[in-house]
């Protein structure tokens, strides 16, 4: 042995000296006192147990973690001396990636091919195929680049280096090229730097034509991209006019009443208006209709832009609920067919209790709308169908509307569970999956982010037997997040102990009875924020298993004087789950106990809540009021939330529950 490190086997055995064999033994012996501590015994120790336990985890993961430290302390001897300890470990792979990846890079196309499949059966081959390809791309390497990519890559930037390269080698490229080239440039947003060779190309060889440009200026002008917008029209050689007036327009949108209305309106004439009427509607939508109908009555539009602008308008209305065009837009449901519309015309009817309305509006919904449980409902709600046998068939399904409608029945909710049974002949094959073992050794290093990645690619690889039984495996190992995706994956929608595990129970447990709440309620937001994935994170910033802000994490930990110091701290359970418990506590005492509106502030935000109570003005029942709220993300939260209670107190055994309470279905909204 070349190498011999007494500091690594001094730590190799304060790990081991956790496994329970040691324990009993230091328990057993206490007459050896702090000789078990010497460097001398723990020598000996490291390696007897060396010897005897070539194959353990813990002395692997340490050794591991120790050629991942040397690697990034650039000490190639060491890392070698580690790395050939490892053949058998599953994580090898990942040494290899981080110390093969420069060499990796540097290989031509062929080369790299033959090299790269190594890395075909892990999560790592897309990530190394994408860095060669970035690469070369930065390197000129155009033939490399189309050896390895042989057709457009996902990823825009490399997208645009693939184009250039085809540009580069191919003297006529096929119209279908030139097309697919020009729609990446089409865009209203900024592209990457990466983008502007194959840019400076298209310009070179005359692709980017003033049509082309003034088609990408209407984009930046529907994507409020004020900067680009100015970028384009310089390069507009014609059409300055038009140029100017567009920016105009964009600046303020009020200069359109300037404009002179008539029938022989050009083309980018019209292009001004529609534009230039979409964003007036944001800021004025009673002048922006009214200019509207000034061109329709001069038929300056043509048929096109006159669809696409009344459409546009229509959804403004009902995203404003403006009564003042609420004919209109009744008039224009039938005849535009728009399942999207007709469904927000429908709530703005709930919301306002407008029977008449609501009755009329479902009639204008699609067949395949009118039969989603939510309409059937809705339809059994205002009789135009049998009411009994209606709530007779939405009472099987386990949706939030079949559990409202089991309860109208006065039925058992339907949970339609079916546990997967563990089948023994297929296990130790997928126990010995690589992938599988790749997963463990991640979950057991505390690496989830890296656990669940290869998790992922698990299921990707899998057949839906094996979706199924690593589902059960998931369960056993109480990996619970990995189980519920391991359900999504496999669409395996009636295995319900795995996809409402009671992870992390005790503490929910705990929680519930700290600060006074249904630990059903409290475990059933936490299964919807975040499938028990404890590192979760939203676009928005919320963190952990109950997603929570930091902001307010900061102020409930105050109030109830928890130890919460660092956004970080975020990501442990137990903390998340007190703090999401206290937030959720005082919302229920906000919102005088009343779980319906407690439960979407804690989506939404309290004080979004306050105003739609305000907009409803105390005339709608709890079902309208869930119903109308205006986001979708609530709509479905609460509902969501509220259904996962049910399921986590049917799987306790608990005494069947009502889905509301009785002060919260006798509240008017």
């Amino acid at each position: 042995m070349k190498y011999v490190f007494l500091s690594d086997f001094q730590s190799i055995c304060n790990a081991i000296l956790h496994r329970n064999n040691l324990l009993i033994l230091k328990k057993r012996h206490s007459f050896l006192g702090s000789t078990l501590h010497t460097p001398s015994f723990l020598f000996a120790i490291a390696m007897i147990m060396l010897s005897f336990t070539a194959h353990s985890s813990t002395v692997q993961q340490k050794i591991f973690i120790d050629a991942e430290l040397a690697l990034k302390q650039g000490n190639n001897n060491k890392f070698k001396y580690y790395r050939n300890q490892l053949n058998d470990y599953p994580l090898s792979i990942y040494l290899d990636f981080k110390a093969d990846i420069n060499t990796l890079l540097s290989l031509t196309g062929n080369q790299f091919i033959a090299q790269a499949n190594e890395y075909t059966n892990t999560p790592l081959f897309t990530q190394l195929h994408n860095k060669y390809l970035l690469n070369a791309g930065k390197k000129k390497r155009w033939n490399d680049f189309l050896i390895v990519s042989q057709k457009p890559p996902k990823n825009i930037r490399l997208q645009c280096y693939y184009y250039f390269a085809k540009f580069s080698s191919t003297p006529m490229p096929s119209e279908q090229f030139i097309n697919e080239a020009k729609n990446l440039w089409l865009s209203g947003l900024s592209r990457p730097q990466e983008c502007d060779p194959l840019f400076v190309k298209l310009k070179q060889q005359g692709y980017l034509t003033d049509e082309l440009i003034w088609k990408r200026m209407l984009l930046s002008f529907d994507s409020n991209q004020q900067y680009m917008l100015s970028l384009l029209a310089n390069k507009m050689k014609k059409n300055r006019v038009e140029t100017k007036t567009l920016q105009a327009v964009y600046k303020n949108p009020n200069t359109l009443l300037n404009l002179k209305i008539n029938s022989s309106l050009s083309a980018k004439g019209q292009d001004i208006v529609v534009v230039g009427i979409k964003k007036l509607s944001k800021v004025n939508l009673n002048l922006a209709i009214d200019l509207y109908t000034q061109y329709m009555s001069e038929s300056a539009l043509n048929e096109s832009n006159s669809h696409k602008l009344n459409e546009y308008l229509v959804k403004r209305i009902l995203l404003k609920n403006d009564s003042n065009f609420i004919e209109h837009v009744d008039n224009m449901l039938p005849i535009l067919r728009n399942d999207a519309f007709t469904e927000m015309r429908l709530r703005w009817a709930i919301k306002d209790n407008d029977m008449a309305a609501l009755s009329q509006t479902l009639t204008y919904l699609s067949p395949g709308a009118k039969n989603k449980p939510r309409w059937q409902y809705w339809l059994a709600n205002v009789n135009q169908l049998p009411t009994e046998e209606i709530l007779e068939a939405l009472s099987k399904q386990r949706n939030f509307y079949g559990f409202i409608a089991a309860q109208d029945l006065n039925q058992p909710i339907n949970l339609a569970a079916i546990d997967h049974q563990q089948q023994d002949d297929l296990i130790p094959a997928l126990l010995d999956n690589p992938t599988y073992k790749r997963v463990t050794e991640f979950m057991s290093l505390g690496r989830v982010h890296s656990a669940r990645n290869e998790w992922r690619f698990l299921l990707n690889n899998a057949d839906k037997q094996s979706q199924v039984q690593f589902a059960i495996i998931a369960k056993n190992n109480q990996w619970h997040d990995l189980g519920v995706q391991s359900t999504i994956y496999g669409k395996q929608w009636n295995h319900i102990s795995v996809r409402f595990p009671f992870a992390h129970d005790a503490e929910f447990v705990d929680a519930s009875q700290t600060y006074g709440v249904n630990v059903d309620e409290i475990m059933a937001i936490a299964r919807r924020e975040s499938a028990f994935h404890a590192y979760a994170r939203s676009p928005v910033g919320a963190r952990g298993l109950m997603q929570l802000m930091p902001k307010t994490a900061k102020q409930t930990a105050r109030k109830n004087k928890l130890n919460y110091k660092k956004t970080y701290n975020l990501y442990d359970p137990e903390l998340n789950i007190q703090l999401g418990s206290a937030y959720y506590a005082e919302l229920l005492k906000k919102f005088d106990n009343n779980r319906v509106l407690a439960t979407a502030a804690y989506n939404a935000g309290p004080h979004r809540v306050e105003r739609w109570l305000r907009n409803t003005k105390n005339n709608i029942d709890v079902m309208a009021f869930i119903e109308s709220i205006p986001f979708k993300e609530t709509r479905e939260y609460v509902q969501a939330v509220f259904s996962y209670r049910l399921i986590y107190e049917a799987q306790r055994g608990k005494e069947e529950n009502r889905i509301f309470s009785k002060q919260e279905q006798a509240f008017l909204y």
